[in-house]
């Protein structure tokens, strides 16, 4: 099945400092070298540390900012081909669940006016009472009541504004969303309706979602596929279960072994992938692999072998779980 979106090669640099009398600008590293595909009506989760790039690919995908290199295909269409007017229709079916919903709602604006405000911009044959009965309707399917609609934002709970969020990007009649971190400012009680309610509304409307979060728990139960970014690149990529219960990279591995695990802490096992300092600076970052400086498999390697992750940034290669690790055959001999 040929993939609904897909990115190849995406790089996203951002210029800092620089000014009037400094010619040499230098540029954050956000996103490097980023090749991902998202199928109809499946889930690719995209995980991380925070600032590895993850919201960036996101708004890389739906056109919202313009790569440095690489292209977006979206359903045969070349984003970074079309012009702004071509890009604001096709956006339409494209679109945003924020992390946080308060703030992308207006607090001013009765939620019914927030969620018809797609419809006013993307439907506007619809006639008012049109768009009020299809209004409620999006209301009633995520979960509020009618007599709520001219409530404003302050008046719902934090779960309540995240189903408005999801009530008005549906308003567009999406094909793709890109949730980023949807339900990390909710409790975990919470967090379960909302993941259930867009696992839900995916079987209904077969759509496809990238699911930005550092929860890897949250994504194992949600994606379809995960992708792992470490230092705006993607080291690991591969379908949920085989990447959970075998990952192949150091840093993914690093990142499960992080998970509180009751069973492990009971039998005394040592944790011994866990990554060691901070993760460099992405306007500076390593040579080579971007990771050897922090990798675990590294007091494991030869002097040559640590000399060439130190040189030679490894490809992310593989057939169906695709990895990008010079050495990932000996993780099996550290976990």
């Amino acid at each position: 099945m040929p993939a609904l979106i897909e990115a190849t090669g995406l790089t996203k640099r951002f210029p800092v400092g620089g000014g009037l009398l400094l010619r040499a600008r230098r540029a954050v590293h956000a996103v490097s070298d980023v090749s991902l595909a998202i199928e109809r009506g499946t889930t690719l989760g995209l995980v991380g540390e925070s600032g590895c790039g993850k919201s960036t690919v996101g708004r890389l995908l739906l056109g919202l900012q313009r790569p440095t290199a690489g292209r977006v295909v979206f359903d045969g269409q070349d984003l970074g081909a079309l012009d702004e007017e071509a890009l604001r229709k096709l956006r339409r079916r494209m679109q945003m669940v924020f992390q946080d919903p308060y703030g992308a709602l207006n607090p001013r604006m009765p939620i019914a006016d927030a969620v018809a405000e797609p419809l006013v911009i993307h439907h506007p044959q619809l006639s008012a009472g049109e768009r009020r009965d299809r209004v409620l309707q999006l209301l009633g399917r995520v979960g509020l009541r009618a007599d709520q609609a001219q409530r404003l934002p302050a008046e719902f709970s934090g779960g309540q504004r995240q189903r408005i969020v999801i009530a008005r990007a549906l308003a567009a009649e999406p094909e793709l969303l890109f949730a980023d971190e949807p339900v990390s400012a909710l409790d975990v009680s919470i967090q379960a309706q909302i993941v259930n309610l867009l696992a839900d509304l995916q079987r209904e409307r077969q759509l496809s979602y990238l699911f930005v979060s550092h929860d890897l728990k949250v994504v194992r139960h949600v994606a379809h596929r995960v992708a792992v970014m470490y230092l705006g690149r993607v080291v690991e990529e591969a379908p949920t279960e085989p990447l959970f219960a075998r990952p192949r990279h150091p840093y993914t591995a690093s990142l499960l072994a992080a998970i509180p695990d009751p069973k492990r802490r009971a039998a005394g096992t040592p944790r011994r992938l866990l990554l060691v300092g901070d993760p460099p600076s992405p306007i500076a970052p390593p040579s080579g692999c971007a990771l050897h400086p922090r990798c675990p498999l590294r007091p494991t390697l030869g002097a040559a072998d640590q000399e060439r992750c130190a040189r030679e940034a490894p490809a992310l290669a593989g057939d169906g779980h695709r990895v990008a690790c010079h050495h990932a055959d000996r993780l099996d001999d550290i976990r």
